[in-house]
């Protein structure tokens, strides 16, 4: 590689990590995961069970939000996706879980606030989780961290190597 190839590819890396946004695909992740939590409590309600697949589908959109408002090509993307994976999960059974005692057992607004003060809300949570749960979670942080990191073109791939490992020429 003759030097000028060497200086445009550092340009080009410069360039992507610069274009990084960190900020951006936090807010817009926390956004969605929120919107993701609700589409999912409302669906668990609705057909009165919990839905595996929504975790898979949760840390895709955390996954592609991240990738798309983040541009990142660190790690700290792909631990961000997961994050926003695992928190909305977790939300999302809770949430489902309030939903379903009040649509299908006509638990009252101040019942649950109590259920959720003393655990019986989250002792029956964690009763509900199996082998099958597990794995769409898996299945979820995966996805997540996965497609959180921007795709390079091989050029951009090579560039930003280049430039990872230029102190070592």
């Amino acid at each position: 590689m003759t030097p000028e190839q060497k200086q445009e590819n550092f340009k080009l890396a410069e360039k992507i990590i610069a274009e990084q946004n960190f900020r951006s695909a936090l807010v817009t992740g926390v956004l969605v995961m929120f919107l993701c939590v609700g589409v999912w409590a409302i669906a668990a309600a609705l057909t009165a069970r919990h839905l595996g697949l929504m975790a898979i589908v949760l840390g895709a959109a955390a996954g592609y939000v991240v990738q798309y408002f983040g541009k990142g090509v660190e790690v700290r993307f792909a631990v961000l996706a997961a994050a926003l994976a695992v928190s909305g999960m977790l939300l999302g059974n809770l949430a489902a879980a309030i939903l379903m005692e009040h649509f299908v057992f006509g638990a009252t607004s101040k019942e649950i606030v109590s259920q959720l003060g003393s655990g019986v809300l989250v002792r029956r949570l964690l009763a509900d989780i199996d082998l099958v749960s597990i794995a769409f979670w898996i299945m979820s942080i995966s996805a997540a961290a996965y497609i959180a990191n921007r795709r390079l073109n091989p050029i951009e791939a090579l560039a930003l190597f280049a430039y990872r490992y230029r102190d070592q020429d």
